[in-house]
Formats: C-alpha cells, structure tokens, sequence
C-alpha cells in the first residue's frame, strides 16, 4: 500500500477542501494543511489525527517567495514528522481527484523510482522568457501599485525578452535555473533531497526573494540540478489552459468526458465540483 503525504495549500471554500480530503482519505494517507494567513476558513477545516494544520502559517502574496515560504512549510511538517512516506503530493484546495483511491494507488505502486513534477525545456522559447523572473532584481514587498509600476517599467527597460547586461542580475546560486508549475508528487527519495537542500543553503530563498513567480523555480531547480532530474515525469495534475489566460479554465460539469478520458489523477482547477466528475473518483462504480 502507498503512503501518501499530501502537502495541501488552500486559502478559500473550506467546505470544497474538507471534501476533497474525504474522498482522498484512507489508512495510508495523510494531509498537511496550510491555510493562508490571510484567510478566514482556518476553524472550518475538519481537523483530525490524519489531518494537520501548519501553525506558523504565511501570508500569501502572488508572485512571491511566500508562496516558496507556505511550501516548504509544509515539506517540513511532513519530512520532519517521523513518519515514512513513499510519495509526497503538493496540491490545491481546488483539485479533485478524477481516479479512485485504488488507482492512484496501483498507479504509484508501479513506478517507485519515479517523480512528477513539470521542468520546461531549457531549449524552449518559454525558458528563455522565465529567466528574467530571476535575471532582475524585483523588490521584495510586490503588492503596493507603485512597485508594480516600477518593475513594470524595469521590465521594459531591460529588453522584452533577455535582460540588458547592466540590469542583469548576477546568478550567486550557482545552479541552472529551470521552471515548471509548482505543483508535484515527489518520491520519498526526491523529496528528502529537495527538503535537505533547501533546509541547507539559505541563499536559495534569500535569492529568490527579490524574484517573481519563484514558487515555479525553486523545486525545479533543485532537482533538475541533482541527479534526481534524470528520475522525472511529467506532472499527474489535468490543467485546461485553453482560454490563453494567465489563469487555467475553471472546470465544471461539460468538461466531464475530457477528465474521464484523461490519463492524469488530478484535475484543476474547481470552483466548486460537479456531480458527475465526483463519480470519476469514486470506488466501485
């Protein structure tokens, strides 16, 4: 049987988020939570001795090492638990399962070595654009309009694509940077790894502090610079970026057929979730 360690981060609907831990509940399964600083729905989350809540949590800001900061929250409630682990998953509080719990079980159970987790081709016209993420130097606070007005502005200055070399930032890190969304299921191998490292070079999230996006970096990096990179599969998460917004599609009951027919485990993102997707995930139907 699979132990599972789900690293969840949510910051709304916390009747969505009991019931996506409901349907992926079982003996070999726990969850660690971290709700948003920001958020209200902390005391609607249904606690439980498989179910536990980061106390230290982080006000979130898009965009921002925060979000770095809720995550490895989160590895480190779980790798530091003294409990063993096969997988840890870090999810939503708008995914859904759209396999049973014995499928991705079966699923997991047959590919031990493996991890997924998107790291984009270092080759691609995408890598060349994300490299500026950390190639300026971005002020730490983001939210305030007028740093946003000056990054923009810095953005412009600096060339649309690659950075000018007198605005470049220089790479004290020493590692290739890669990119990919920031969702993953990392073996427990992969995980202990990632954690160690980040837990051991504090420059990491010192560097990224004055980058932006570095949620989509940080875990690439690491592993696509270690010799877990050669382990990696794609991500088991259905996202639909169709619309070509800077958001993916929020799925509903029409995409029914296109997640039945989906060889991903997850889907994203809900708002709220359709009855008849609620049976993908459903044991003996």
């Amino acid at each position: 049987m699979v132990r599972i360690a789900f690293l969840l981060l949510c910051h709304k609907n916390a009747e969505q988020v009991n019931a996506l831990i409901r349907r992926l509940s079982s003996e070999n399964r726990d969850f660690y939570v971290h709700v948003d600083a920001k958020s209200s729905i902390y005391n609607d989350i249904n606690w439980s001795d498989k179910v536990f809540p980061i106390q230290n949590r982080v006000a979130v800001q898009w965009g921002d090492v925060t979000m770095c900061n809720a995550e490895v929250a989160l590895m480190k409630a779980a790798v530091e638990s003294g409990k063993q682990y096969d997988y840890y998953w870090l999810i939503s509080g708008q995914d859904y399962p759209i396999k049973t719990n014995s499928e991705i079980d079966d699923f997991l159970s047959a590919r031990p070595n493996v991890s997924y987790i998107n790291i984009n081709d270092k080759a691609s016209t995408s890598h060349t654009d994300k490299l500026k993420r950390n190639e300026i130097w971005y002020p730490k606070n983001k939210k305030s309009i007028i740093l946003r007005i000056f990054i923009k502005l810095y953005e412009k200055i600096s060339g649309e694509h690659r950075t000018y070399s007198l605005f470049k930032r220089k790479n004290t890190l020493g590692l290739e940077f890669r990119f990919g969304a920031q969702w993953f299921c990392l073996n427990s191998d992969c995980m202990h790894y990632v954690y160690e490292y980040i837990d051991s070079h504090p420059q990491l999230m010192i560097f990224f502090n004055h980058s932006v996006v570095p949620d989509e970096c940080f875990v690439q990096t690491v592993i696509a610079n270690s010799e877990f990179f050669d382990t990696v599969h794609p991500m088991l998460t259905y996202v639909d970026w169709s619309e070509g917004k800077a958001s993916p599609k929020i799925l509903n009951e029409q995409d029914f057929e296109k997640l039945k027919n989906s060889k991903k485990l997850l889907a994203r993102k809900f708002e709220e979730i359709p009855v008849n997707i609620k049976e993908l995930s459903k044991e003996n139907i």
